[in-house]
């Protein structure tokens, strides 16, 4: 896998924020256009291949060094025959779309409304049924799931001009058939005037610069140390014997053979989350 070191957009969403430093919660607006513009051709792409995403969410979207956006776990991701639906429950919570929760056949349509959540939390930098007091305390999953199915997201947020709101409200529809990428025979999301910037041939040709460029020597990740957070590993210590190993792995005291072993043991293994490893 290609190194995606400009990071995730949750990451950009909650450690950065609007002025580069984290006061602001939130990602700038043209930004997340031209981010949703990639994701939006990324979704059709998958949608025309009758693959459905059912994990779209900003933590799946990775910056590469050039600051483009590509689509990554598709643990979820499942392929749909023609013509057949599914009531498989699968995704993260606050993305799940209605028809996942109310158990009623669906295809495509659960992508669309999770995009209509991930840009509304672009924007807001909290996710529209669990709102800003997610902040401060924890919202329970059952209530978060009762809000999808009976409510309407809020609109406090001072960054929710007309345009942007009228998208996320489309793809928030709780009806299939009346939701953005699914309405009017399947209406292509990129026609919405949000979208009016956009020259989607020369971006799907890779012609359009992105708004923000990572720097080479900035991680845009959290500290390692997190890792412990959602890590199930737990009880292992190392002895003398494992830091005297580590300390000759590169000096040639270890044959050629282990060291390769132990790495190809290492890029293709999964820490056992449903996190990837890459090296």
């Amino acid at each position: 896998m290609t190194l995606m070191n400009g990071g995730d957009l949750k990451y950009h969403i909650y450690n950065i924020g609007y002025d580069g430093k984290g006061v602001d919660k939130g990602i700038e607006m043209k930004r997340i256009i031209h981010y949703t513009a990639q994701i939006t051709t990324g979704i059709l792409h998958l949608h025309a291949m009758d693959i459905v995403y059912r994990d779209m969410k900003p933590e799946n979207v990775l910056l590469d060094s050039q600051g483009q956006c590509r689509l990554s776990d598709l643990g979820l991701a499942i392929e749909i025959a023609p013509g057949k639906t599914v009531t498989q429950m699968a995704g993260t919570g606050a993305y799940m779309a209605p028809e996942i929760l109310t158990k009623t056949p669906y295809r495509t349509s659960v992508d669309w409304w999770a995009l209509g959540c991930s840009i509304y939390e672009m924007v807001a930098g909290y996710t529209p049924f669990k709102g800003p007091e997610a902040k401060k305390e924890k919202v329970e999953k059952e209530e978060v799931q009762r809000r999808i199915i009976n409510e309407e997201p809020k609109w406090e947020h001072k960054c929710f001009d007309a345009n942007t709101k009228d998208i996320i409200q489309q793809f928030l529809k709780k009806k299939i058939e009346e939701r953005l990428g699914m309405k009017n025979n399947m209406e292509d999301p990129r026609k919405h005037q949000w979208f009016k910037s956009i020259n989607f041939p020369r971006l799907e040709a890779g012609l359009v610069n992105p708004p923000w460029v990572p720097k080479p020597n900035v991680v845009y990740a959290k500290d390692t140390g997190d890792i412990a957070e959602f890590s199930e590993i737990k009880g292992i210590e190392f002895d003398a014997k494992d830091e005297k190993f580590f300390k000759e792995f590169s000096t040639g005291a270890v044959p050629i053979r282990w060291q390769a072993m132990m790495l190809d043991c290492l890029t293709s293994s999964m820490i056992p989350t449903g996190k990837e490893v890459e090296v």
